[in-house]
């Protein structure tokens, strides 16, 4: 209905916005992930074929780190 009544530029309206307010939270989101995944390989370490129960915790909790961090930023 609103491609048809305001045309297709109407589709996009407020995107901009919307672009603007996600780059800050997916730039920090990226950059922790990466910094906390590294440090807990410490802990957990990386197994040779990446499939691993450990691996996958260890990036569970380092995107829950950086998940939470990146909205409280």
């Amino acid at each position: 209905r609103v491609a048809g009544a305001e045309g297709l530029r109407a589709l996009w309206r407020g995107n901009s916005a919307t672009i603007l307010h996600r780059m800050p939270y997916t730039a920090t989101n990226f950059f922790i992930y990466e910094k906390a995944n590294q440090s807990l390989k410490a802990v957990l370490p990386a197994s040779t074929t990446g499939t691993s129960a450990t691996d996958s915790l260890r990036r569970l909790v380092a995107g829950g780190m950086a998940g939470s961090l990146a909205c409280t930023a």
